[in-house]
């Protein structure tokens, strides 16, 4: 006698779980723009600023790794964004800021 407790077919690993990693090229344009002023700017930075800066746009970084998207329902596939660099961010007028004073 066997008994089966998966009420759910369950699929392969492969397909539960998507990561979500970018080059370090897309993640520099992104972080730079595109812009050719703010690319000028960028790279009046000194050594070490940059140096900070880039330290997440590599796969061994600390300060961000990538994302893993578990199942359809994620909020990022559920939410879907067109791309944008940091310039279109910070100058979106909708974007939430932090009011002082507020938690």
């Amino acid at each position: 006698l066997s008994f089966r407790f998966d009420r759910f077919p369950r699929r392969p690993l492969s397909q539960q779980m998507q990561v979500i990693q970018h080059s370090p090229e897309k993640l520099q344009v992104a972080l730079v723009s595109s812009r050719r002023d703010l690319v000028e700017r960028y790279q009046k930075f000194s050594r070490e600023e940059r140096r900070l800066l880039e330290e997440g746009l590599y796969p061994d970084s600390t300060l961000f790794g990538p994302i893993t998207v578990h199942s359809d329902s994620d909020w990022i596939r559920s939410h879907p964004e067109p791309p944008q660099d940091f310039l279109e961010f910070y100058s979106n007028p909708y974007r939430s800021t932090p009011v002082k004073g507020r938690s």
